[in-house]
């Protein structure tokens, strides 16, 4: 499978921007996952979703955070909640986990712009 680079989204820490780099990979129509990195504080978000509208989608979260355990985020929702074939939502989805993951890990409170250039590309790569 090919990585696609995406534009990274603009991710602030108690208002202090901080260095990441978004990726994403695919094997097949109802498959997606995305990888977001994140250099300080250093925290990558895997986002894995599989699943089809006319039944569940799988959805999986791997945290990797500096000085933290790796933990694995699992839950099944109803493939009409977050539709696979619409990357954009999954893209949404990804960066709201990251923010929550990056609010715990740092204590402060985290902001996420998403380049549009970056709608674009997950929806056609």
């Amino acid at each position: 499978m090919d990585r696609t680079r995406l534009p990274s989204p603009t991710i602030r820490v108690a208002g202090i921007r901080v260095a990441a780099a978004s990726y994403l990979t695919y094997a097949g129509a109802y498959q997606l996952t995305l990888i977001t990195t994140v250099s300080d504080p250093v925290v990558e978000l895997h986002s894995s979703y599989l699943g089809h509208p006319d039944g569940d989608a799988g959805v999986q979260h791997l945290e990797l955070a500096a000085g933290g355990e790796p933990l694995t985020v699992s839950e099944l929702r109803p493939g009409q909640d977050l539709l696979i074939e619409d990357r954009r939502a999954c893209l949404y989805d990804h960066l709201a986990h990251l923010q929550e993951l990056l609010g715990a890990h740092t204590g402060a409170p985290v902001t996420i712009d998403l380049a549009e250039d970056a709608l674009e590309l997950v929806e056609n790569a």
